[in-house]
């Protein structure tokens, strides 16, 4: 029936994001598809190695959330400073004074482990702030935490001309791969229930969830927006 449907789907998430809790905060990264265990041990990878990682997706995957979870980890009052960048929006004088600022800031601050940089969609980064960004990595005697996201592979984007080969390479010691909704559908109830109960919170109205015919509508959808389009539904 329609409660056990709901009362099961929310036992499911919340047995998952008990196993999930702890000493990596991914409870969110939701899913029991191929491609998000997928995901997960290899965000896994990028919080145990500290390696330069690139989120690679279509828009609305959750790149940008993977990112963070990495960074922050189990510690998050503990972690390093994060600074997050706008690709599209440098050229390479705003990509030099950024990470001069940050590189003194994170001097005068310092922590156990290497301060973050955060490139948001790395792949639309202009020629000149790709040079800037390279030189100031190739730098002795300081080290950043490079975390990037992308629509597609930089390492194709630097066989093709299309992107600074050296730094292509530096950022992608692990490239991690996040598929649309529309490849993962069998997490769609899990991921609508997640943000029916999100939307719960701290409110006195309590929505249940999706119906079994809504579901199967979800299920359906091409979810062009991704994960960020059925967060818009479930609230």
């Amino acid at each position: 029936d329609t409660v056990g449907n709901f009362e099961n789907l929310h036992r499911t998430l919340q047995a998952f994001r008990q196993q999930m809790a702890g000493r990596y905060r991914l409870d969110r990264l939701v899913g029991k598809s191929a491609a998000m265990l997928r995901v997960r041990r290899q965000a896994l990878l990028a919080i145990e190695s500290k390696a330069h990682t690139v989120l690679i997706g279509p828009p609305g995957s959750g790149r940008e959330h993977v990112a963070r979870s990495i960074h922050f980890a189990s510690d998050d009052a503990h972690a390093p400073t994060l600074m997050p960048l706008a690709c599209p929006l440098l050229d390479a004088e705003l990509m030099q004074s950024s990470l001069t600022a940050f590189a003194r800031h994170a001097g005068e601050n310092p922590t156990s482990r290497p301060p973050t940089v955060l490139l948001c969609d790395v792949d639309q980064l202009s020629e000149g702030a790709q040079a800037e960004l390279a030189g100031f990595l190739s730098q002795p005697g300081f080290e950043l935490h490079m975390l990037a996201t992308s629509r597609i592979s930089l390492l194709d984007l630097a066989a093709r001309g299309e992107f600074r080969k050296s730094l292509a390479f530096a950022l992608s010691t692990l490239a991690i791969h996040l598929p649309p909704l529309s490849e993962r559908r069998q997490d769609i109830p899990l991921l609508a229930q997640l943000f029916v109960e999100e939307h719960n919170a701290g409110r006195k109205t309590q929505l249940a969830g999706f119906d079994a015919e809504s579901l199967e509508l979800l299920c359906e959808h091409t979810w062009e927006g991704n994960i960020v389009q059925l967060r818009e539904v479930g609230r």
